[in-house]
């Protein structure tokens, strides 16, 4: 029963192969514009769609036909993104396909010449990149004499920013740490790369004594020392310390003292007459609870009674080449002991070289200055000036000189003219010349010897009252033409003033022509009047019109002859023509006057 049934059965499947499956085998044909069942993209892209196109959503992979004619996806070769790392690509370009085989730490702090005190914190602060991209991530740890510690990425341990490529955090100098360079190991680590660091840190466990101490002092005096002792600048209380006082290796004084809550220490030490003068070193010593200590020297001169010591005086300010006469001379100067310290409230002057002394005020400590009007008298020339500085100290005489070399050069004396005010005259007329002479401080210049040169002619100017000189001049036939005044002055002291002008001297006034021909004249009155005299007695009988007619010839002449002068020649002015041919034209009227009674006579 069981043996047909199995015949059964594969008689079954041959009738369902023959006629089921066959016929359908037969209908799949590539090109019938159907994508059967036997068909796909790769077998028969002409009725299915083609196996091409990139992923979507996958980058660097696209679709293609397999080996076994299947449609599927193939990753793209030389592509950033493909999970490959592949040639010319790494971790810098290609973050997504190759891993880090590289990790810079680079320290930012501790910086090169910071020091710490024992128990100051110290900052490890780095920054982490990989192939030039930031290094978040990564896992830094450091290593020291303080333990372990793990550097942060959270912008909470001056790290800066949360998840970015800065990284820190800080550790305590502990009291045990060495004086000097110490190092702590950073140990990093980042994806597959690695990187280790040593940071140099310098522990300098030196607390800050800002003391003062005498520079010098007497025997027999008091030597002070007094101060604060600070940690970062703030105040250490409590402290206990030791104050020595020594005189070469000679121990000559030793005291214990704690500073005060506020951190100051104060001690006076009065010296013996018996002790030795000469160099002594006073030394402070001390130390706090994290083993940071004191460390404090400093040299005292101490002199015996009734010496004097020495000021080192420098000169501050910027030395000219030259300095005028009236000019001012401003100086800055510094005073130090032997010690090099600045010395306040001394006595600074500087003695000129005519004997005066200029005191020096104090502008800042060790400094004083001085701004001084150099006299008119100062010599010329090279000059030396000195400059000396005195103190009176507690029996300590302090004194110092230093010379100053400077060049004087004369002061200008202003000229200002007075007189003339116009500049042009006639021969004749007398000149009124007049100047003020002054100072660059406007002072008067007095005594001073001021000359005049015109046409070649030296004339000397004469004080009237302080600072003016005045001479008059006649001005002759010498003075004719265009004239250039020069005049020069000198005081008793070298100083000069200069001043030129001109003026234009021409024509003949009519006072010069009475003054040169005044005999002429007289013999001329004399003839006239003697003429009147006899016109007037006989001027019926002699008077006739040709001798009207001769006068009248006359006067025209002379009136040709003034217009020549005044128009062509220019020796006369407009005034004395006009005046001149008023009367000419005059004397013109009275003969017409004249012609014309005769004339009338004649016809009765």
């Amino acid at each position: 029963m069981f043996k047909y049934s199995k015949v059964l059965l594969l008689v079954v499947l041959v009738f369902f192969s023959i006629f089921i499956v066959a016929p359908s085998v037969a209908a799949d044909v590539c090109g019938d514009g159907k994508c059967g069942t036997a068909e796909n993209s790769c077998t028969c892209a002409m009725d299915c769609s083609s196996c091409e196109g990139l992923v979507p959503g996958k980058t660097c992979f696209k679709y293609a036909c397999s080996v076994t004619n299947q449609c599927a996806e193939t990753v793209i070769y030389n592509c950033i993104g493909n999970f490959i790392c592949e040639t010319n690509e790494d971790y810098g370009n290609a973050p997504s396909d190759c891993d880090p085989t590289e990790m810079t730490i680079e320290v930012l702090k501790p910086e090169a010449g910071n020091t710490f005190l024992r128990g100051d914190s110290v900052l490890i602060k780095t920054k982490v990149t990989s192939h030039g991209r930031t290094g978040a991530g990564s896992d830094l740890n450091i290593y020291g004499f303080y333990g372990f510690t793990t550097l942060l990425n959270d912008g909470k341990h001056d790290d800066e920013l949360l998840s970015d490529m800065f990284f820190g955090n800080s550790f305590l100098v502990s009291s045990e740490d060495l004086e000097g360079i110490n190092l702590i190991k950073v140990k990093g680590k980042f994806k597959t790369a690695f990187q280790d660091v040593n940071i140099p840190y310098e522990v300098k466990p030196i607390l800050e004594s800002p003391l003062k101490v005498s520079t010098e002092i007497i025997l027999g005096g008091i030597l002070d020392i007094e101060g604060q002792i600070q940690r970062h600048g703030v105040p250490l209380g409590s402290l206990d310390t030791n104050i020595e006082i020594y005189s070469g290796e000679t121990l000559l004084h030793s005291e214990s003292q704690t500073t005060s809550e506020t951190g100051n220490l104060k001690v006076q030490y009065h010296s013996s007459l018996i002790e030795p003068a000469g160099n002594w070193t006073v030394k402070v010593k001390g130390k706090d609870e994290l083993n940071n200590y004191i460390e404090f020297s400093q040299d005292v001169t101490v002199l015996a009674p009734g010496t004097k010591a020495f000021l080192e005086i420098s000169i501050l300010s910027k030395i000219e080449p030259d300095y005028k006469r009236l000019g001012f001379l401003d100086l800055i100067v510094s005073l130090k002991d032997s010690k090099g310290t600045a010395v306040e409230g001394a006595d600074v002057s500087v003695v000129m070289p005519e004997g005066e002394e200029v005191e020096f005020v104090e502008t800042n400590s060790g400094q004083y200055s001085l701004s001084f009007s150099l006299p008119k008298s100062i010599p010329l020339d090279e000059q030396t000036l000195l400059i000396k500085a005195t103190k009176n100290n507690e029996g300590i005489v302090y004194e110092g000189t230093s010379e100053l070399k400077i060049v004087i050069t004369s002061s200008d004396i202003s000229v200002d003219l007075l007189s003339p005010s116009r500049k042009s005259f006639s021969l004749g007329e007398q000149m009124l010349l007049k100047v003020a002479l002054s100072y660059s401080d406007g002072s008067s210049a007095d005594s001073a010897d001021v000359k005049v040169l015109i046409a070649g002619k030296v004339i000397e100017l004469n004080q009237a009252e302080p600072g003016i000189y005045q001479t008059e001049i006649v001005l002759t036939n010498d003075f004719q033409g265009l004239q250039e005044i020069e005049l020069q002055s000198v005081d008793a002291f070298g100083n000069e003033g200069y001043f030129t002008t001109k003026v234009e001297i021409s024509g003949e006034s009519i006072f010069y022509l009475i003054q040169n021909n005044l005999l002429t004249i007289i013999v001329l009155l004399v003839v006239v009047v003697v003429g009147v005299f006899f016109l007037t007695s006989n001027a019926r009988k002699m008077l006739n019109t040709s001798q009207l007619q001769a006068k009248k010839a006359e006067t025209l002449e002379l009136i040709s002859l003034i217009q020549d002068k005044y128009f062509n020649k220019g020796h006369i002015t407009k005034e004395e023509y006009k005046k001149a041919l008023d009367e000419y034209e005059s004397t013109l009227k009275d003969v017409d006057e004249k012609l014309s009674k005769l004339t009338k006579e004649k016809k009765q």
